[in-house]
């Protein structure tokens, strides 16, 4: 086999696509300073926010993974800067419609989800967390599944098994095991 030699345009792009994944790779800061930087979030207050947004973005370098961190960081400083003002004291309930209004707005994905805490499996009453699904969701299932089979012209562009899955959600069976919520 003969090695393919690449031309001098060809090779300066790889050398710098090699460089620029070295530099993410130590510019990432490691998992506790993410931490230092979650946990100062948590103290932002209102008159503070703008500050520290500013702080995090100068002081964090900019890499492929960071700039995950810093827009995570930035948007815990901005939630909690609402929670530490006169207008805060959220309740659990409250915190999991902002998270969820977040999920779904930063994705665009407004389809239904599960947010799956796997701590949970070491309580036998939270069985019905891995093994049920709701009504109105089989029902959301069902629909799309049938919206897909008629958006894949005769199954044409699915793999058989996933033709034959999708089939199966239309006629009523639940998927992978699960049972129909009370």
């Amino acid at each position: 086999m003969t090695e393919k030699v690449l031309t001098p345009e060809q090779q300066a792009f790889c050398d710098k696509v090699k460089a620029d994944i070295e530099r993410d790779k130590q510019a990432e800061i490691p998992h506790d300073e993410v931490l230092l930087w979650m946990d100062r979030a948590r103290k932002v207050k209102p008159e503070t926010l703008n500050d520290f947004l500013k702080e995090v973005h100068d002081a964090i370098p900019l890499s492929y993974g960071n700039i995950c961190h810093k827009i995570a960081i930035a948007s815990l400083a901005a939630a909690y800067s609402f929670e530490n003002s006169d207008q805060g004291g959220i309740t659990g309930f409250q915190s999991g419609a902002v998270m969820w209004g977040f999920v779904c707005a930063w994705t665009r994905d407004y389809d239904p989800q599960k947010f799956i805490h796997y701590k949970d499996m070491l309580y036998p009453q939270m069985d019905y967390k891995f093994t049920t699904i709701s009504q109105e969701t089989f029902a959301w299932l069902q629909a799309e599944a049938k919206k897909s089979l008629a958006d894949d012209n005769s199954g044409l562009g699915m793999h058989p098994d996933v033709v034959r899955h999708q089939k199966e959600i239309v006629a009523g069976k639940i998927p992978f095991g699960y049972t129909l919520e009370d």
